[in-house]
């Protein structure tokens, strides 16, 4: 298995946040005591690739409603090709259908940047349906380029950077990592290269991490025997992988 899919954070603990104020603003749609749900505002999420987008889309409902089914939702991947009456009905009746249990609905869009102008404009409707009626919807939407967005459908939703910006992040989740792989745990300052390697890309991390885990077994197999990380407190400056270049 894969590393993007066997360390896939599951819980807003696990979520490689980019900020407090993207992390904050999440928090905020969570159950509070006395509510049933969270503040439902619409959200959504811009930033470069590979910065955890799909998966807050994926997760967030569960995180909200520990109760939600799938039934209760509708995906969208935005494609400049879709027929645009039939995306606008789906929305439509997905607005008016009751929700299975009556728990949450959730309307997830993906990639909501390649949505024809005119999808985007009866989104722009049923978000002000929602919003006007109080309805237990949530509305997710996920784009690498808000300015292609209509400017409505932007004004009317909590808009939050998921831009990987601090390497620094990326720390505790590499050191997990490692630790559930049972390999020589790295000190911080040999590990941040391959965190500033990863760039914006939590995918990427992810990837290098596998080969980092990868590249360390397979020096163990050819010494035969423990071969400490480069960083390590024991460290012999075994050089693993070409590693990132540091920054002067």
């Amino acid at each position: 298995m894969n590393y993007l899919t066997k360390y896939e954070p599951r819980t807003v603990d696990e979520f490689i946040w980019p900020s407090d104020k993207a992390k904050a603003a999440i928090l905020d749609t969570l159950a509070t005591p006395g509510a049933r749900f969270g503040k439902l505002h619409p959200h959504i999420f811009h930033g470069d690739y590979g910065g955890g987008k799909s998966t807050l889309l994926k997760w967030l409902p569960y995180w909200i409603d520990p109760n939600f089914q799938e039934l209760n939702s509708l995906s969208i991947v935005g494609d400049a090709r879709k027929n645009i009456s039939e995306t606008v009905q789906k929305i439509t009746r997905f607005t008016e259908f009751q929700a299975y249990g009556g728990g949450l609905k959730v309307l997830r869009i993906d990639e909501a940047d390649n949505l024809d102008d005119q999808i985007q404009q009866g989104l722009k409707g049923q978000i002000t349906k929602i919003i006007s009626l109080e309805l237990d919807v949530l509305i997710i939407i996920a784009t690498n380029h808000l300015e292609r967005m209509d400017g409505g459908i932007v004004d009317r939703c909590v808009t939050v950077d998921m831009t990987q910006r601090d390497p620094e992040r990326y720390l505790p989740k590499m050191r997990e990592i490692l630790a559930a792989e049972n390999v020589d745990m790295m000190t911080d300052r040999a590990l941040l290269p391959y965190a500033e390697a990863a760039g914006t890309s939590i995918r990427r991390l992810y990837r290098m991490m596998e080969e980092l885990v990868d590249a360390h077994r397979a020096q163990q197999a050819q010494l035969g025997q423990q071969a400490p990380l480069p960083g390590t407190a024991s460290g012999t400056g075994l050089t693993l992988l070409n590693q990132p270049a540091t920054k002067q």
